[in-house]
């Protein structure tokens, strides 16, 4: 009979160090995260960041959104991010939803008021390594972009149709504004102007102020399979440059109305 009972009571003390260990095993599961690759919900903007400590090194920034949920209720607890794989030469950024494995069931309303998340990673290398990083599913599954094809890439243009308006000093500081304004071609029709814009370039070099006609383009611009009927697009641009009486001598603008033209203003 002895021998019975502490068979049962060996039994018991088993049973509930096994109850225990599983207790944990739950607890340290509805601590890990579940990964679901999603897609972008808007095109990714790459701009060019601090590559470290070295100031000389490159890298890029990118950011994106993605969606976390339906309404507030579904997206509740849930985080994104943008994973980074090396697949071969290519590496590949994938958006990702992180769900808590063991997240208690909830019951939510079919209302459909997306929430979002901003995301960021940072890619080490120069312009020239972009064109191996590729994005996973921007704005929908199976859709992939290279990150090359974001950045933006500045060309000199023509201008046409040069104004410049001069506003002399109204006060004591002595500046004198000069308003410039002209046309662009953008691009021979709106598919090869898609995505890109025009702005002049404002540098001082010495006692000269150079304005330069500018385009940026996006870098899959000289890529796009576009008809090639000619309806072009043009657009006025304008700069203010505000000159110091005895610093400046003069301003010269480029490429009026060819690539030679220059139209210098003296500074009296």
């Amino acid at each position: 009979m002895k021998k019975i009972i502490g068979l049962v009571a060996a039994t018991l003390v088993l049973s509930a160090c096994g109850s225990n260990e599983e207790s944990k095993s739950n607890t340290q599961t509805s601590q890990e995260l579940l990964s679901f690759e999603t897609f972008f919900v808007d095109e990714l903007i790459v701009t060019p960041t601090n590559g470290g400590i070295n100031p000389a090194s490159s890298a890029y920034k990118v950011e994106g959104r993605i969606m976390v949920g339906a309404n507030r209720c579904e997206a509740s607890g849930v985080d994104a991010v943008i994973d980074q794989s090396r697949v071969g030469e290519k590496i590949h950024l994938i958006a990702k939803t992180l769900r808590p494995a063991m997240q208690h069931p909830r019951v939510c309303t079919r209302e459909f008021a997306p929430v979002y998340k901003n995301v960021a990673i940072t890619i080490l290398g120069d312009s020239n390594r972009m064109s191996n990083v590729i994005a996973k599913n921007v704005r929908q599954m199976g859709q992939d972009r290279i990150l090359s094809e974001y950045l933006i890439t500045e060309s000199e243009t023509i201008l046409h149709d040069l104004k410049v308006e001069v506003l002399p000093a109204t006060d004591k500081s002595g500046t004198t504004t000069y308003n410039i304004y002209g046309t662009v071609l953008l691009g021979s029709n709106e598919c090869f102007a898609s995505g890109s814009t025009a702005k002049f370039r404002v540098e001082t070099i010495g006692n000269t102020i150079l304005v330069t006609p500018m385009i940026e383009s996006a870098g899959d611009a000289f890529n796009r399979i576009c008809i090639t009927v000619y309806r072009p697009v043009i657009v006025a641009i304008q700069t203010s440059v505000v000159v110091k009486a005895g610093g400046i001598s003069k301003i010269e603008i480029l490429n009026v109305d060819s690539q030679e033209g220059l139209e210098v203003i003296e500074i009296n």
